[in-house]
């Protein structure tokens, strides 16, 4: 820990509550999930949210420029807004 930085929301929820940044990504998950699925939301939504925490929480972790990785998961959401706009359209 950098004594400097003493609000680090990083080091405190992953590395002190949680214990590892992968308990953290499963805990992160159940936890979004059971708040979505209790609020009402659709599977499409759920898992938009999903992929986008863990996108954010991978680009924490690897500290790292993943272009390609980013253009995928891009391409996965925008697929998945496609779906739900072609069940709203389209019935």
């Amino acid at each position: 820990m950098i004594p400097e930085n003493y609000f680090d929301l990083w080091q405190v929820f992953v590395n002190e509550v949680v214990g590892s940044p992968t308990l953290f990504i499963i805990v992160g998950i159940i936890i979004l999930v059971y708040v979505s699925l209790k609020l009402g939301f659709t599977f499409e939504a759920i898992t938009m949210i999903v992929v986008v925490f863990v996108v954010i929480t991978l680009s924490q972790l690897l500290g790292g420029s993943y272009l390609m990785f980013y253009g995928m998961i891009g391409l996965l959401i925008a697929g998945f807004f496609g779906i739900m706009f072609n069940k709203k359209l389209f019935g």
